[in-house]
């Protein structure tokens, strides 16, 4: 009937040089997927410094606000007054109808 030892051996075996490039490739795929994660984890941990340096920015700007009012209150005439009393300091009005200007020339 059939003859067994006439027929074509038609086994599929992989070659060495197939195994390596098959093994290059997922090689290949790997360090792809491998750099996109780490950049992705880097654009994360820049976003978060962002927003931790935005905080301090805003803070930042709350005390020099508060520094402003404070020092825009020690400059009030009413302020002056109570801190020269404190010091028994006498303050004096200046008539500046009287004051004259003079200047030099070189």
């Amino acid at each position: 009937m059939y003859n067994y030892e006439k027929s074509i051996d038609r086994t599929s075996k992989i070659k060495t040089w197939e195994k390596v490039s098959i093994i290059f490739i997922l090689i290949t795929v790997f360090i792809s997927l491998l750099i996109v994660v780490s950049q992705a984890a880097y654009n994360h941990q820049l976003s978060l410094q962002i927003r931790k340096t935005e905080i301090e920015i805003t803070a930042l700007k709350e005390q020099q606000n508060l520094i402003k009012a404070r020092l825009a209150e020690t400059m009030l005439p009413q302020q002056t007054l109570k801190n020269a009393q404190a010091q028994d300091l006498f303050l004096q009005k200046i008539a500046f109808e009287e004051i004259k200007i003079v200047s030099l020339e070189k």
